[in-house]
């Protein structure tokens, strides 16, 4: 049945902001794409969504910032995009906090998410 929640003994679908449920659109690594065809399309049919940046390789500044006016959220993807496996833990901070740091400097907003590259975790 379209439309229809999913209930299992598993699996609830919890109210959000006084909706039944929400859905969280993200978009990683800041391709152009994203700025080309993705918010475009979003902001026509009224949606946001969360774009996790790559902070050593982001162009298009302005434009990020022009989307955040537009009600969407950048994330912390990373200074560089490495492999957390392949990290010592104080390089794996150093890329999540510094590119947190720059993102906040850079944009003026608090950046809250993190989405790790490679579906990676920490190694410890």
């Amino acid at each position: 049945m379209a439309g229809a929640a999913v209930q299992t003994s598993f699996l609830k679908v919890a109210p959000w902001n006084g909706h039944k449920a929400a859905v969280s659109l993200t978009f990683d690594d800041g391709d152009d794409s994203h700025l080309d065809l993705a918010v475009p399309e979003l902001n026509k049919r009224k949606m946001t969504g969360t774009f996790y940046l790559i902070v050593n390789k982001l162009p298009r500044k302005d434009e990020w910032r022009k989307i955040l006016a537009k009600g969407h959220e950048i994330g912390n993807h990373s200074l560089d995009h490495l492999r957390a496996k392949d990290l010592s833990p104080s390089q794996e901070e150093a890329q999540v906090v510094g590119a947190k740091n720059v993102l906040q400097k850079t944009f003026g907003v608090p950046v809250d998410t993190f989405c790790y590259p490679y579906s990676d975790d920490s190694p410890g």
